[in-house]
């Protein structure tokens, strides 16, 4: 058998091939980089993440009390818009929701709430019903 040998040109051309793969990997990965240190230094996510988790929380407890309930959530939201409806707490940046399910009481009626740039969040509870405003 004969072994082929590659001649300069083709090693010069597969080199080429390689370095112009890296330098596209390369800037991918920074690309991703960025856009993922632009997203933490607006601070937004943790916060949505948190605030959902929050309000699902606090709707399970409202759920679980007896009696009458009325509750004003104390945190301002009006940078974000607030979607509870399905079983889930949405907050959402630019139509990107960040979101988190809570347990709705079958004896209640189903929600389907929006409120759009909340400065406060009022929670109702009366018998079967949980009004948010």
């Amino acid at each position: 058998m004969k072994k082929r040998l590659i001649g300069k040109k083709a090693q010069i051309e597969h080199e080429e091939y390689y370095i112009f793969a890296q330098l596209l990997l390369i800037v991918l990965i920074g690309f991703a980089l960025f856009s993922f240190v632009g997203s933490v230094s607006k601070g937004t996510l943790y916060e949505r993440n948190y605030r959902s988790r929050d309000i699902a929380l606090l709707m399970n407890s409202l759920y679980a009390g007896a009696g009458d309930i009325s509750y004003s959530y104390p945190y301002n939201l009006s940078e974000f818009n607030v979607v509870i409806d399905n079983n889930f707490v949405k907050i959402l940046e630019n139509n990107q929701p960040i979101s988190y399910p809570y347990q709705a009481d079958l004896n209640f009626e189903q929600l389907n709430v929006q409120l759009n740039n909340p400065f406060e969040i009022n929670f109702i509870k009366q018998k079967t019903k949980l009004d948010i405003k």
